[in-house]
């Protein structure tokens, strides 16, 4: 995935499942993990986890976006 694509796909998450917007900042950390190779959906819920952003919560049932989040929390514990 190209740079700009791959901005757009985790700013995308960010903006969707958290509601913040793009910034500078929030693009400042975008780009470490596309040069780590990082997926976009981890990326996004990295940088979530490091502004202590809270996940919106629209359906009664678990997005795959929020698996993701419960199998990574999973490794982390």
């Amino acid at each position: 995935m190209v740079w700009d694509e791959y901005r757009e796909s985790v700013s995308g998450y960010i903006t969707r499942e958290y509601r913040k917007p793009l910034n500078a900042l929030i693009e400042a950390e975008i780009y470490p993990h596309f040069a780590r190779g990082t997926d976009d959906v981890d990326a996004a819920i990295l940088i979530a986890k490091r502004f202590r952003w809270k996940l919106i919560k629209r359906h009664d049932w678990a997005s795959p976006f929020e698996q993701r989040i419960r199998e990574m929390e999973g490794c982390s514990a």
